[in-house]
């Protein structure tokens, strides 16, 4: 677990990455807790995993998951069968 900067104020990046009908990794970035949201535009349901073929979730248009621990995105996948028509959003603190 990553520990906070010499403030001990926290860091929000955020980002978004376009679907992509065939597994992709989320990027590199350390992170302490990060939350994923689906936009609310997307037309389905996108798939998020620690794998390529291990779906761990699913995540509806508008959906937005609670904080969760993660020493870096990248550890997770995300798929949608819509490919690039949907987005998802995602907000690290580290």
């Amino acid at each position: 677990m990553q520990t906070r900067g010499t403030t001990g104020a926290p860091q929000n990046i955020f980002g978004v990455v376009t679907g992509s009908a065939s597994a992709l990794q989320f990027p590199d970035e350390p992170a302490i807790q990060a939350k994923i949201q689906a936009r609310a535009g997307n037309i389905s349901v996108a798939s998020i995993g620690n794998a390529v073929n291990n779906v761990v979730f699913e995540i509806e248009a508008g959906e937005v998951t609670d904080w969760f621990e993660i020493d870096n995105l990248s550890e997770l996948w995300y798929s949608n069968p819509s490919g690039t028509a949907d987005a998802l959003v995602w907000w690290v603190e580290r």
